[in-house]
Parts: C-alpha cells; structure tokens; sequence
C-alpha cells in the first residue's frame, strides 16, 4: 500500500495549509472547550469543528457561544481530527448534518465510532487509513458516502446500513446502494470467498482495494462497469474471470499488487488495458489478450516477475510505456497491425534474445528495450521512422542491429546503426568488440551512441566529423586514445565520463571548445596526455576543463617541448619504419605519417611557427 498511503501523506499536507491559509481570511475562527470551531455561516449562525491536534476523549456540544453569539454545530470539517493518532474517542451531537472530507484521517486510535442519526453527507475519504475501527453504521438519513470513505480501514469486518436508508444497504456486511445495482464497499478486514450478487451492474473505484483476506471474488453475469483499482492490492485471489458483459477498457489499477493471481480470463469485448492495469501482480505467468484489445496502457504489466508469455491481440496498435517493464518475457511475437512501442515499454526484460519490430511500426520509444541484458539481435524493418535514445541500452549481450531495405530513416553498417543518409552514428551493440572505424561522412555520433561498449579497444573518428553527443562514448573503458578531428565543434555533457583506460586524447580542434567538468567524470584529466597544435597549446592551458590535462604538441616527438632535428629524425625514422608511429606525429591529421607531415615538421622547426 505504499504508492497509497504516499499519496494520502502528501495530500494531508495540502488540507492542513489550505484550512490555515484560507480558512481565517473567509471566516472567524475560535476555540472553546479545548475544540476549534469555524463559523460557517453568520446568518444561521452556524459553525463547523476544524483542525486541531485533538487528544484523548473528544465530545462535540451541541452549541457553543462565542462573542456572545451562541451557534449550532452542524459538521466537521476538512481534515478536522486528520492524523491525531493520540485521539481515543469522538463523541458528536445530532446537530451534525455532515463529515466532510478527510475529516478523520489516518485517526489510528479510534476503535469505535458512531455517525448521528442526522448526518445526511459523509465526504470524501472521511475515514481513510483509520485502522483501528471494526465497524461503522450507516444511519438512516445519509444520502451521499463520497469515494473512499472507507478505504484503508484495515481492521474493519462489517459497514451496516440503518434499514430505513433510501440510499444504501447492506448485506453481510458490505455496502451497496439502495437497489444493489452498485458494490460501493467490502470491508478490507472481511475476510473468505466473496461472490457478487447477481444484481450489481457496477462495481465502484476502491470497492475491494487491499482486501488481503478475500480468498476468491465472483463476478455476475450482467457486470458492465468495473471502476479503477477495484481489486487491487487483495492479495488472496489465485484467479478471476470477468463476465462477457465487460467491455471497453480494463479499468487503471483493476488487479495491481494482487501478487498470488495466476489466472486471469478477459471477455471479448474489452478493446484496452487501462494503465497498470496487472503491475506487480508478481504470480502471473501468462495471459491471452482479447481479439478486440487495441492499446496497452502505461505499466500493465510491470514487474509481472513471472510472466514468460503474452498471446498479444491481432488488434493491437499501441503497446504503452513501461507496459512490460521488468518481465522475464521469453518471445515477442508482435501482431501485424502494431504502429508504435513506447518508452521502456519492455526495459529490464532479462530472458529476451531477439526482438523484430514488424512492419506497420512506425515508432519504438527512448529506452524500449534497455537493461534486455539476452538481446542478442533486433531488426527494424522498412516501417520505423522513429527510434528513441538508449532504446538498445544495456543491452550487453547484443551484437547486432539490422534494417530493413526501403527503410527511409535508417540504416545499418556493420550491425551498427546510423541515419539513412549516414551522417550520424546512433547505436554501436554493447557486445561488440575489437576496433571500430566510423566511416567518412558521418557528423554526428549521437548521444549514448559508442556508450558501455565495453569490448571495444579503438574507436577511430572520421575526418567530417563536427558533432559529439552527450554521453556518446561514456564507460567505454577499455578505449585507451582518441583522435578528435580538426572539424568538431561540439562535445556533450559526460561524453567521455567513465572511460578508464583513456590515456591518450590527441585533439586537433584549434580554438578549446566549451566543456563542463562533467565530459570527462571519473577519469581524472590530469592523468590524460592531451596533444594539440603548438599554436593552440596557451589556449587550452588557460581553458577551464582542458586545463587540467598532461600536455604535449604534435610533432614534438621527444616531449622535450623544443622542435629541433631529433623530431625530424625521429619522424624520419617512424616513416621509415625503424620506431614505432605516434599519432602525434600526423601533424595534418590525414591519417598518415608521410613527407608532408615532415615538410610541415621542418618549417616549424625553421621558421619557429605552425604554418
């Protein structure tokens, strides 16, 4: 009941500063007798209880005086006793016409209650999380109980209605309306097998929410509407099947955190799964969805840590974020009319080893696929026009990624992926190794493009390239050089963060480019040798991040900091084969160490300048 009982902190919060900052601008406020009291209306000079931190035994007069005024106590207002857990007993007049909302929140000592004959409102949540209270009465001239009035009564076996009600009843404890065509309340401390009578035709949001000790629930033929987390969190039930009278979508929340449900049967007729519609129902291991089943709501079946198999729907068109986040799925057989995938939708689904995306896909959202640590493979085919960032990430075993032919947007090229016109890099599979050559005309290397590549020991960057995305080589920590071209000028947040073996960063980008300290996280620049142009060297010695590296210049082949003969020599020999090549040497930067880098070499050495 986490996500629950969050929820209810935080919003008691919001109605103890709303009574506080409002409440005094609107009406006078007094204390009298140890009670606050609000005057709700000067006319008929009327007052409600309001917020205090009540203790002990607490009994309401029937009227109270103040400036002379005697008032008629007629309700209990927002959050009046809310969260006073050192509260035993409330004893309130039959002036009382109503129990606003929240009004006894979280009263965790109070185990026992008793609603005047002449409440005619109870408000929303008004009993919520008292977990002390046994039993409640419903008394003959009630005409509204607002949504979750009840809700986290723990302890409560039995709601009883006074005959007389025109509005409710009750049978065997549980609440409903008048004509029992609605289950407004099962008591969450009621426990056994629960068979809904045949009269009901809806089933409120809440109506069985965290009845752990219900064993079993049957459901009428007739059933039409089923509100939101109806059932979920009654942790008992093995199985369920919902009458063909359901239809639409499955409601949010209907069956999350039941987590011993194996077994679920679905009619026809329902056309969606409404958001986390089944999450962490951590006993499920398959389900069939109906033939009409169009969209998958938003975390469905997250955290389903069992399910191996989903019959998908030939209907199916949206599979919605984190709809099976967390499953140990084995196959994705994904149906023909399929149109989009969305973010995290199958993330941390540990047993996958392939995934082909049908044709009709158009779109597979940022992280679709990540932490699939089995991936071996994936194929996008002609379809897709839209794949999101680190949809493949920690994908560690995958070597691959395939395209189709005819696809307009994309791309493959050595099973790495890249735009179609191939002047970005996008993905590079976690498991490939060895060396790595981006090829001429690429521009960008994208965000987490190179990322947790962790068997890669070179990566070699193209001439045309200007744009380095965040993250784009990070924790790719068995690459110990890079070699920046002259063209860059961008590189992102963290885009050679973790990168431990890094040694080496020959950058031949003449002006230092704006860097935040985070580029380069976790590795320690100082350690890092940094070659650049002699005539950049002051420039990046005074530039805030690039300042912390070990430098050198290109051409200085001793490290002396002085270009003299021994360079020449020194170059000299590397061509001709004698000593082993340095890239520092490639002073143009073409790939090569030739005559024209010593040309270039000798005049700087005459003439004392780069050009």
């Amino acid at each position: 009941m986490k996500h629950f009982c969050t929820n209810w902190i935080v919003r008691s919060v919001v109605i103890v500063c709303l009574l506080v900052v409002f409440g005094k601008a609107s009406a006078a406020e007094f204390s009298a007798d140890g009670i606050a009291f609000r005057v709700t209306s000067d006319e008929n000079q009327t007052v409600e209880v309001i917020y205090d931190r009540y203790r002990g035994d607490i009994v309401v007069p029937a009227q109270v005086t103040y400036n002379n005024v005697t008032y008629t106590v007629t309700g209990v207002g927002m959050g009046a006793f809310a969260e006073c857990g050192s509260l035993t007993s409330v004893t309130l007049p039959e002036t009382i016409t109503y129990l606003a909302n929240s009004a006894f929140y979280a009263c965790n000592g109070l185990t026992s209650f008793t609603i005047p004959e002449s409440v005619t409102s109870i408000g929303i949540e008004t009993f919520i999380s008292c977990i002390g209270l046994p039993t409640i009465n419903i008394p003959a001239k009630v005409e509204s109980i607002g949504r979750d009035a009840f809700t986290g009564c723990s302890s409560m076996t039995s709601i009883t209605v006074d005959g007389a009600n025109e509005h409710y009843c009750s049978v065997d404890g549980v609440l409903y309306d008048k004509q029992m065509s609605r289950l407004v309340r099962y008591p969450e401390g009621k426990s056994g097998a629960f068979e809904v009578p045949a009269t009901v035709t809806a089933i409120d949001a809440h109506a069985l929410f965290a009845c752990y000790h219900v064993s079993s629930i049957t459901l009428p033929e007739g059933l039409t509407e089923i509100g939101s987390s109806a059932f979920a969190e009654c942790r008992s039930i093995t199985s369920i099947v919902i009458p063909e009278s359901v239809t639409g979508t499955l409601s949010d929340e209907l069956f999350g955190w039941c987590r011993n449900l194996r077994s679920v049967s679905l009619p026809d007729g329902i056309t969606a799964i409404g958001n986390k519609a089944f999450t962490n129902c951590s006993s499920l291991q398959t389900i069939v969805l109906p033939k009409g089943v169009t969209a998958i709501g938003m975390q469905a079946f997250a955290q389903c840590t069992q399910m191996q198999d989903i019959v998908f729907s030939d209907s199916l068109k949206v599979i919605g974020n984190m709809a099976f986040a967390s499953c140990p799925l084995l196959n994705l057989n994904f149906p023909s009319h399929l149109e989009a995938i969305d973010a995290s939708a199958f993330s941390g689904n540990w047993q996958l080893k392939r995934v082909d995306i049908p044709e009709g896909v158009t779109m597979v959202g940022g992280s679709a696929f990540e932490d699939c640590s089995a991936l071996v493979t994936a194929t996008l085919l002609a379809s897709l026009t839209y794949l999101g960032d680190n949809a493949f990430g920690s994908c560690w075993a995958m070597t691959g990624i395939e395209v189709a032919e005819g696809n307009t947007v994309y791309t493959s090229r050595d099973g790495m992926l890249y735009n179609a016109d191939l002047t970005s890099l996008l993905l590079c599979p976690k498991a490939k190794t060895g060396e790595v050559t981006v090829p001429e005309g690429v521009t960008t290397i994208g965000s987490w493009a190179l990322a947790q590549c962790e068997g890669l020991t070179a990566i070699h960057l193209p001439s045309t390239l200007t744009t380095i995305g965040e993250l784009a080589f990070y924790a790719s920590r068995n690459v110990s050089e890079f070699v920046i071209p002259a063209t860059v000028t961008s590189i992102g947040r963290s885009a050679f963060a973790n990168c431990f073996a890094l040694s080496k960063l020959y950058c031949y980008i003449n002006e230092p480019l704006a860097i935040d300290s985070y580029t380069f996280n976790n590795i320690g620049p100082w350690n890092i040798m940094l070659c650049v142009m002699p005539g950049s060297l002051q420039a990046y010695k005074d530039a805030a991040v690039w300042q912390s590296f070990q430098f050198r210049t290109f051409g200085d082949t001793n490290g002396d900091g002085i270009y003299d003969v021994s360079d020449i020599n020194e170059m000299v020999n590397m061509i001709l084969g004698r000593s082993e090549s340095q890239v520092l040497n490639d002073v143009n930067n073409d790939g090569q160490i030739d005559v024209t880098d010593t040309n270039i070499l000798i005049n700087w050495v005459l003439n004392g300048t780069e050009d």
